[in-house]
């Protein structure tokens, strides 16, 4: 904080000289203006620093770039006092760390084959539930229930002829005349 309120201290006192020098040639006196404006602002922002500067940080940005390009080469200490506001200002308050330690060849060894070992044992695994997990056919008996089911649907219009059709021939195959 304490560099940033000098720079803040310095880039004001720039702002007013190059804004003096600016009134005095008459044709730059907006120029002149705005450079005194930004002095002003940038004097304030020294003196308080805490009152929430990140708030106007749109504007004190811009006020650093037109310093840094009206107050040609002197100016560009706004860059600074941007970096001093508004850079990453990360405080470590706690350290921790974790030990990495070297591994001997014949642990690595040990534990790649504790891995392959249950990754076989997982893939029989997964064989062994896909072939219990294979649908059983239908009985003849649960065929004709569905196909009861779905003629009670196609009496009450839910289903049309077509429909009906389609699903009697994938249950029974297709009929041949």
């Amino acid at each position: 904080m304490k560099k940033a309120k000098v720079t803040l201290n310095i880039l004001a006192v720039i702002s007013f000289l190059f804004g003096a020098l600016y009134c005095f040639t008459l044709v730059f006196i907006p120029i002149g203006v705005y450079c005194f404006a930004a002095g002003k602002l940038f004097s304030y922002k020294a003196e308080h620093m805490l009152d929430s500067y990140t708030a106007d940080k749109k504007t004190l940005t811009r006020y650093f770039i037109f310093v840094a390009i009206a107050c040609f080469p002197l100016g560009l200490v706004s860059g600074l006092a941007y970096l001093f506001l508004y850079g990453n200002n990360v405080k470590v308050e706690e350290l921790n760390y974790i030990k990495i330690t070297d591994v001997s060849p014949e642990e690595k060894q040990a534990s790649t084959e504790a891995e392959t070992e249950v990754n076989e044992e997982v893939k029989e695994e997964a064989k062994e539930e896909s072939k219990e997990e294979k649908p059983q056919e239908e009985t003849e008996e649960e065929k004709l229930e569905k196909l009861a089911k779905l003629e009670n649907f196609k009496k009450k219009g839910i289903i049309s002829e077509e429909e009906f059709e389609m699903a009697k021939e994938q249950m029974f195959g297709k009929k041949e005349d």
